[in-house]
This record gives C-alpha cells, structure tokens and sequence, in this order.
C-alpha cells in the first residue's frame, strides 16, 4: 500500500456573520457529573495499492451503509461497505474533456444515486453526475475577485437543503472596510440552476486582524434536518449561530473550559501580516474548529485545537500536532461536557458519525497495520437519559 501523508492544513473555509439582534445566551454552566468520550471500539478500512489512509473529502451515507472516500489521484470516489470495511463500488469521473472535472481543488457531495455533485474550487464549478459516473449538469459560480471562491473539504461539506445546494465560499485574505459584506455561502437552486450569496461573517472579524493565511476565518457547519436548522461554528468566537430558512434564530456562548477569548494577531487590520508569522500565530493560539450533529443521539460535538507553545512549534515531531477538545452539547445546546485528547493519536478533520458513534480517523503512523485505515469510535461514560 502505497502511503500518502495527511495534509496538515485543512481545506480553507471562510466564516459567516450575521447582523441580527436576537439575544445571546450561555451555555456554559456544565453539570457536577461531566459527560466525557471514551473509546468503546475500533473500526478498520481496508486499503489496497490504489487507496491512500487519508483524503481531501469524505462522507458517510447511512442509506448505504456505506464510507466514501476522494481518490484525488484517480478521480474516484471509492464506496466501503461499513460492516466488513471492504471495497464495494468506485465511480471514476473524467478529468480532461468537454465534462471534465479537473485534477485539483475537488470535493464532493453524495445527495443520492441520481445526484453526486463534484465541485472544483480552481474553477468554482459545481458538476452533477450520477452513479454510473454518467455527466448531468454543470454550474459556473461568478467570481467578484481573484480571491473570491468556494472551499469545500473534509472539514465542511456541500449539503442539500430544501432543493438549494450549500457550497462553503468566501473570500481568503481580505481586509475591508467592514468584513461583514463576506459572504459564506453559494446557494444554488436546482431547480431554477440561479445561485446567490448569503451568510456574513460576524462582526468580530471587523474588531482585528487574524493573520495572513486565514486559518482563523475558517468556517464550519453541520446540518440538524429533524429540525431544519444549519449550525455554523468559527474559529474566534465562543458563539454558535443557529439558522433556520435563512434567518439567524439563535445565537448561544459555547466556551471552552481551555481557553478565554481568541485574541487577534494584530489589532491593525490596515497592516498586511508575514505569512510564516501567520502560521506560527495560528498554531500556538486555541480556537475553535468543527462543529457536528449527531442525529442518533440529538447531540452536538463542537471540536476545539489547543494551542502548542513556540518550542513546541519548533519542534520537527511536534510543530503542528495540536491538543484537541471535543465538547458535548445536548439539543438544547447546553453543555454536557468536554473531553481533551492528546496530540499525534488523531487526525482531527477526519471524523464522521453513525449508529455506533462518533468516529475519528487514528494518525497513520499509529496503525497496527499499514494496509488498513483505522478509525477509533468514541462514546460516552454516562447514559444521557
């Protein structure tokens, strides 16, 4: 099996904002008796000489039962049975050609077996196929800027809601008068094929600046259909912001019991930062990172990295292996609990939830076996009931 090392940067997001005054709450007065995650089990993929342990996109179907993965290399998305962790189908899309995708910037979004959407952040172009990998459609995205476009990647799909596809989208780097105007969100409209822009980012992005290579303007999302809602979590505020069709309807203060506010790099937003500064700012601050609905149990995990300190970032078997937290929030968004996990064990952008729990992707170097891809499966101490 041929080993190909994980990215250590993930795919880049841009954060959302909004301007409504609905009020905020805390959230924070955790119980006497925390929840914690604890590992109830382990969970094996099996590679072969054309599948790498890790990817640019992934996502878990639970009408197939199935694990799928973005050969980027092959232009495949390779489909894994969950129970036997065994190859049952691959869908090839061409690269070159009239309906080609492409070879760099993809991401995907499995919607059922008529409709598999692949977007190409290069072009900001959204491609349908189907399950035969038989072309559909096409969607050419228009640009404001150089600099404007959509990322897509294993930390924040494209969904499907209410006939619209959601494509994370934003602008990297920019410093303006009012930050806020960023939007964060493609819309487009199966139906009509128009799209439009929505979702700004909050105000604290007007009140610093966060560093040159937009780490902290990263954005995250995660989707609760039972109750129509779209949940976005950014790095730099304890806030979460609750939408339902469109309109921010909650806002709640989600701290971690790690860190205080998230300070920024500078507080001269007219001053263009060293990107290598940059870099060393992003890992030795903590902030927040993904945020991700469990439906079989009605839960919330949102997922901090804790900053390392500079001779830990100066240090070639450490640098950018972060401690992590994982935070439990019930439907109601209080916390439940917040369980630290340490560094080099995980990668951290690699996750997804079933039945069985809440999985995360073990660090390749830590496999007990070079030809499979190792997820271990985290549950709770506690019954919630």
């Amino acid at each position: 099996m041929k080993y190909i090392p994980n990215l250590l940067l993930p795919i880049l997001l841009l954060a959302f904002a909004c301007n409504n005054d609905t009020g905020e709450k805390s959230d924070n007065d955790v119980t006497d008796d925390p929840l914690e995650l604890v590992v109830s089990a382990e969970k094996i993929f099996h590679l072969n000489d054309s599948t790498a342990p890790t990817s640019t996109c992934f996502q878990f179907v639970p009408e197939l039962n199935n694990y799928l993965m973005l050969n980027e290399f092959t232009n495949e998305i390779i489909f894994y049975d969950y129970d036997n962790g065994s190859i049952v189908n691959k869908i090839h899309f061409p690269a070159q050609g009239p309906n080609g995708i492409g070879k760099k910037g993809l991401s995907f979004y499995f919607a059922n077996k008529d409709s598999i959407f692949i977007s190409n952040s290069w072009q900001n172009k959204v491609f349908l196929f189907d399950e035969k990998g038989t072309y559909k459609n096409s969607y050419l995205l228009e640009r404001e800027g150089i600099e404007e476009g959509f990322m897509t990647g294993k930390d924040n799909l494209m969904f499907l809601m209410n006939g619209t596809l959601y494509i994370p989208a934003g602008r990297t780097g920019a410093l303006l008068d009012d930050n806020t105007a960023l939007n964060n969100f493609y819309k487009l409209d199966l139906t009509t094929g128009d799209f439009s822009k929505d979702y700004n980012r909050p105000d604290i992005y007007n009140k610093g600046n966060w560093g040159a290579n937009c780490m902290m303007e990263l954005s995250y999302s995660t989707i609760n259909r039972k109750d129509n809602f779209i949940i976005r979590s950014i790095p730099v505020d304890a806030d979460i912001y609750v939408y339902q069709n469109d309109q921010l309807v909650e806002k709640h203060q989600i701290k971690s019991k790690y860190f205080d506010e998230v300070p920024p790099m500078s507080l001269n937003r007219d001053k263009e930062m060293d990107w290598k500064k940059s870099v060393v700012y992003d890992y030795s601050t903590s902030h927040y990172f993904n945020i991700i609905y469990d439906e079989y149990r009605d839960v919330y995990y949102r997922l901090t990295l804790l900053g390392n300190t500079i001779d830990e970032i100066n240090n070639p078997e450490i640098q950018y292996d972060q401690e992590f937290t994982i935070m439990v929030l019930d439907n109601k968004f209080k916390v439940l609990g917040e369980t630290k996990f340490q560094r080099n064990k995980y990668l951290v952008y690699n996750t997804f939830v079933n039945e069985n729990g809440l999985h995360i992707q073990l660090n390749p170097k830590n496999y007990t076996n070079e030809n499979q891809m190792e997820f271990e499966v985290l549950s709770f101490n506690q019954n919630l009931l």
